[in-house]
């Protein structure tokens, strides 16, 4: 059997609702940036490299420079948000 909800009560279904949706859309974000990003010194130059598993595999994104810091400091900044 099914009630009618009074209005408070379909505010709160209709905000846990937008809540749940946020989360989702949150955690989707999130896995963008689940892998890290770290300077690796080869040869007295720093090479920035992203993290591809829990091995610690990873990628060369390219030698240091103010578009490799860039990058860089854009992932931190944006996985700090999410967080």
């Amino acid at each position: 059997m099914y009630s009618t909800l009074n209005n408070d009560q379909t505010k709160q279904a209709i905000d846990c609702e937008h809540v749940f949706i946020a989360l989702q859309q949150t955690e989707l974000a999130s896995r963008e940036y689940a892998s890290g990003m770290h300077w690796k010194k080869i040869a007295n130059r720093e090479y920035l490299y992203r993290t591809r598993d829990g091995r610690g595999n990873a990628k060369c994104i390219g030698l240091r420079t103010p578009e490799t810091e860039h990058i860089f400091d854009a992932v931190h900044h944006r996985k700090n948000e999410l967080s």
